[in-house]
């Protein structure tokens, strides 16, 4: 229990400092609002649980429009995950889970596997601005470029470039730099997590 409210300390100040000193000023419209989930998983659980996440819930997320920002395990204990999700506004936040979590596609998909192994979970939400956003898209320390999550999100951005028509996108994915790191290849990093 120590452990998980020390875990809830340290996001509860990370909030705190991406939402600065002026709390009370009006925010500014490239703001977002930033959803942190840490989850006390199952002991035991953790790497079946990030397979399925990989494999069923992201995608099915994606289908859904929800902004995924960053997930996976977390460091500080072999029981915990987190989940980052982004939205333009609180009430969009609310629209989206409330349909996303009362689809049939949730509720007669993974929801009863996932559900069966979260412990118990914080959830905290904070306004950032699309720097924020960026940044913690951008590489995570210890990442291997050949993941397999990886290569799918790669392949996500070459068919969502394609399917909009967005010429320099799809220029910046199939750019033929042979030095290392390519700007295509730094671009996904940033872009996939």
């Amino acid at each position: 229990m120590t452990e998980m409210l020390g875990f809830t300390g340290l996001l509860v100040a990370f909030a705190s400092l991406a939402m600065g000193p002026g709390l009370s000023e009006p925010q500014a419209s490239s703001e977002r609002v930033l959803e942190i989930r840490s989850y006390n998983l199952t002991p035991g659980t953790r790497e079946r649980f990030h397979e399925q996440f990989v494999r069923e819930s992201l995608p099915l997320l994606r289908r859904w429009n929800v902004d995924v920002v960053a997930y996976g395990p977390s460091r500080h204990d072999k029981d915990s995950y987190f989940l980052m999700r982004a939205f333009s506004s609180l009430e969009e936040r609310d629209r989206i889970e409330q349909a996303f979590y009362d689809s049939p596609e949730w509720r007669n998909g993974p929801r009863a596997s996932v559900l069966a192994a979260i412990a118990s979970y914080t959830t905290i939400v904070i306004q950032v601005d699309d720097d924020t956003l960026r940044g913690l898209r951008g590489p995570v320390k210890g990442a291997n470029p050949c993941d397999l999550d990886l290569l799918l999100r790669f392949n996500d951005d070459y068919i969502d470039a394609a399917k909009t028509s967005n010429v320099k996108r799809l220029t910046e994915i199939l750019a033929d730099d042979s030095s290392a790191p390519s700007r295509t290849e730094r671009s996904l990093v940033k872009r996939s997590f």
